[in-house]
């Protein structure tokens, strides 16, 4: 197939002459390529016993087929052919083969009726001999019968059409730098008026494309109907009609009817437009158009026909092109009887959403607010029908508006009735006059007066009560209002300490927040980012203060405080900065670290988890409902000491396997001279940080140790009497549970899920079965589970916490399966390092 370009038809031209030398044939363009410049073949006259001569254009053939192949007879023993094709006799000004071993080969660039003059020469014994022949070539492939070649004032909406060949496979038409089709004619409609035109047709016979070029001129030709096209279905009846232009057009008429030719719906009468409305068409009827055209005082017309449908859905307000548009605003359309759903974008370029997006919707109506004022907007109003999307677009300019209240929110319920009232700021206003009411347009609860103010503190709203507001704006000495509803509330929570936007926050001190009446809980949030709680997660409280644990001197964060009430969740957010720190005697610093960290092991009856009485870890366990302490325990005492202690700490909980039987929780403190999280745990009694640097190491860093199997890293720093034995004793070694590390404040879900198969020894079940120690068990999927005698007492193991992981259990001499899965793993745990 040839090429397509768009570089006119020289490339084309280049495409179909280099054509015949792909693949196999490559070579002999080589050996042309290697002649000597001038080289002639001498001739030696005739011997018809040892001169090859030429099979295919017989000598003095008409109407030949430049497609196919020269052909030669075989000579027995010569040494080489060699075929001139030129316009006169022993002439290769048309084709110069080279030196040839074969008898056929394909000659490009023949041109249909030419006389055609050939020399083949054959080498034989050393010596070239020739014979000479002629014939005329024909065009064997597909031309053009309209346009004519050479033809002028060509409508530029034109349809070719060309000859239809028996043979051929396909057409290809390029007109200019348009690709054409494989049909016997081609409907173009995007030619410019008064323009040279060039056309190649192509036609494909037998896998290979031969082309014949041809020229016109196009006219001006006369007007056709862009919209709607002919022939469509389900046309909008209230799409205006368009057509094209024709620059010497005198005059166009329009006719609309219900009968090829006819009138009788519309009658345009002469017009210079080039669109109009065509009003009174029904849904579902089949319309004839006529459109004339007058050029040198003569009519000439196009017909077409259509078929209306329901149509799509269309802006009511505010209309195309409306000014001065309030910029808090509903926007309303037409309904259509047939549509599935509408759309709505309102954006500041045309077909953009980048201001409003309504998302599929059912309602006629949407509203939009706090658009800019002086601004010109685009809408595009989607109809969503049986056949598809359709969309009518349309513009608007905004005004100014008049005030709108911005709190409480039209029909606002349960409005926490200690915010002050606040309303859009009006450029142009003059003053404001706010209203609120037991009734619509009342002021019995409140009264405002002429303010220039944008806010108001209302008193006297009871708790509970539907108001009514009304909000006036006063511009170029005339009033306009808006109106409102909301229902008064108890309020909900918001922070006391710290407040919105402040700065120097002392991060040692507890935030607290009003009491809310009849509350079903609290919760606080402290992020990095709005809405964040990498920081701090209070859980469900029902205090209004508390400690907020791991905040950094001189850092940006963002709080949010949760009510509940009526089994509903209400936010307030506050962002606020902490004080910079100043340093600390940094050898106090670390010895205070590691003398709490002691302090809290040594809370317990010797090596136990039993707490002392009387000791903070004896409270935390309390609360908890519990009697011996656990790693969540011993790091939440520690965490709160190193808060009263000006320190910043937080709780971390890693995890070997995903569960949140073989985790573990500690705490990390912030170390403010080398500017990052370290680890002190106080279950095993150890710090982990450089002898020498006293740089401690964070969570993150000793899991990146373990996942690199470099242990030796890990720098453990033992801070009680009792040195490693915690950490010998673990029923296993704990620094296999730094393999998976989750987040400040997140779940077993956010964890990287590194793989812990590495770690635990795989057994074959008739060597441990029976065997005392602590055992884990790996399943297929989530629904398997095995039962275990152990000591008398059936033991059920499964998969725990979304992964494939038993928990870590102990068996007992003589323990056994009474069942279990086919494919149950059984693994003991190996100790890395302690």
């Amino acid at each position: 197939m040839p090429a397509k370009t768009s570089g006119g038809f020289l490339m084309a031209l280049l495409g179909h002459l280099f054509q015949p030398w792909r693949s196999r044939n490559f070579v002999i363009l080589v050996l042309f390529l290697s002649l000597p410049l001038g080289f002639a073949p001498p001739a030696f006259g005739q011997n018809p016993t040892n001169v090859s001569t030429l099979v295919f254009p017989p000598n003095n053939a008409v109407n030949v087929d430049p497609s196919k192949p020269f052909g030669w007879t075989l000579v027995s023993g010569a040494d080489a052919y060699y075929l001139y094709v030129g316009t006169t006799a022993g002439m290769k000004d048309v084709y110069d083969s080279g030196e040839l071993a074969v008898t056929t080969i394909r000659v490009p660039g023949l041109v249909s009726g030419k006389q055609y003059y050939v020399r083949l020469w054959t080498r034989y014994g050393g010596v070239w001999r020739y014979v000479d022949s002629a014939f005329t070539a024909g065009t064997g492939i597909a031309f053009l019968l309209y346009p004519q070649e050479n033809a002028t004032y060509i409508d530029p909406y034109v349809t070719f059409r060309w000859t239809s060949l028996s043979e051929a496979q396909a057409f290809y038409l390029y007109v200019g730098t348009s690709v054409g089709a494989k049909d016997a004619s081609l409907l173009v409609t995007s030619l410019s008026a008064n323009t040279q035109y060039y056309v190649r047709l192509w036609t494909e016979i037998s896998g290979i494309w031969k082309y014949v070029d041809s020229t016109f001129r196009t006219g001006t030709g006369i007007a056709r109907l862009i919209q709607p096209q002919d022939n469509a279905v389900d046309v909008d009846p209230h799409l205006p009609f368009s057509w094209t232009a024709v620059a010497d057009a005198q005059a166009y008429y329009l006719y609309v009817g219900s009968s090829m030719g006819a009138k009788d719906v519309y009658d345009s009468g002469h017009t210079l437009n080039t669109n109009g409305k065509v009003p009174g068409l029904r849904t579902g009827q089949k319309y004839y158009v006529r459109l004339w055209t007058e050029k040198a005082s003569v009519w000439s017309y196009v017909d077409s026909t259509f078929y209306t449908g329901t149509g799509i859905a269309r802006l009511i307000y505010p209309q195309d092109k409306a000014t001065a548009v309030d910029p808090n605003l509903t926007l309303s359309w037409s309904t259509v009887p047939d549509a599935i759903t509408y759309y709505l974008y309102v954006g500041t370029t045309l077909g953009g959403k980048d201001v409003g997006d309504s998302g599929e919707t059912k309602a006629s109506s949407w509203s939009v607010s706090s658009l800019v004022a002086g601004k010109t907007y685009y809408v595009r109003l989607w109809t969503k029908k049986s056949s598809g999307w359709l969309y009518a677009d349309s513009s608007f300019v905004t005004g100014t508006g008049i005030g709108t209240l911005i709190y409480p929110a039209d029909k606002a319920v349960d409005v926490d009735i200690t915010v002050a009232f606040s309303w859009t700021s009006i450029l142009d206003a003059q003053v404001y006059y706010l209203y609120v009411g037991s009734a619509r347009g009342a002021k019995d609860v409140y009264d405002g007066g002429e303010t220039t103010v944008t806010s108001a503190a209302v008193t006297g709203l009871v708790s509970g009560t539907q108001y009514y507001v009304r909000l006036w704006t006063k511009k170029a000495g005339a009033w306009n209002y808006r109106d409102s509803t909301f229902q008064a509330g108890s309020g909900i929570a918001r922070l006391s300490y710290p407040q919105d936007d402040a700065v120097n926050v002392d991060p040692y001190v507890p935030f607290t927040w009003n009491a809310v009446p009849n509350v079903g809980a609290y919760y606080l949030y402290v992020g990095s980012t709005p809405g964040a709680k990498d920081v701090f997660n209070s859980g469900e409280v029902s205090n209004t203060s508390i400690p907020v644990w791991g905040l950094v001197p001189g850092q940006n964060y963002f709080a949010r405080l949760w009510t509940k009430k009526n089994a509903r969740w209400y936010i307030s957010d506050t962002t606020f900065q902490t004080a910079p720190g100043n340093l600390p005697d940094q050898t106090n610093f670390y010895q205070t670290v590691q003398n709490l960290t002691a302090q809290v092991r040594g809370m317990t009856e010797g090596p136990t988890n039993k707490p002392l009485a009387g000791s903070p870890l004896t409270s935390q366990v309390a609360s908890r409902g519990i009697t011996n302490a656990t790693c969540l325990d011993y790091a939440t005492v520690l965490t709160e000491l190193l808060y009263q202690n000006h320190i910043s700490a937080r709780l971390r909980v890693i995890t070997f396997n995903g569960t949140s039987f073989d985790a573990h929780t500690l705490t990390e403190y912030y170390d403010p001279f080398w500017g990052k999280w370290a680890v002190a745990d106080p279950t095993f009694g150890v710090t982990y940080s450089d002898d020498a640097t006293r740089r401690g190491q964070s969570v993150e860093d000793i899991s990146q140790y373990v996942l690199s199997r470099q242990f030796s890293s890990i720098a453990v720093r033992p801070v009680t009497s009792y040195g490693t034995y915690f950490l010998t004793n673990y029923y296993m070694d704990p620094v296999l549970l730094y393999l998976n590390v989750v987040p400040p404040n997140g779940s077993l879900a956010d964890i990287a899920n590194n793989p812990p198969d590495d770690f635990p020894t795989l057994q074959t079940e008739n060597v441990v079965v029976g065997v005392s120690g602590v055992y884990l068990f790996r399943f297929s999927n989530q629904l398997e589970t095995a039962t275990i005698s152990n000591s008398g007492t059936l033991l059920q193991v499964q998969p725990e916490d979304s992964t494939t992981w038993s928990a870590s259990v102990y068996l007992s001499d003589g323990w056994s399966f009474v069942s279990a899965p086919q494919d149950l793993q059984i693994f003991t745990l190996r100790r890395v390092l302690f």
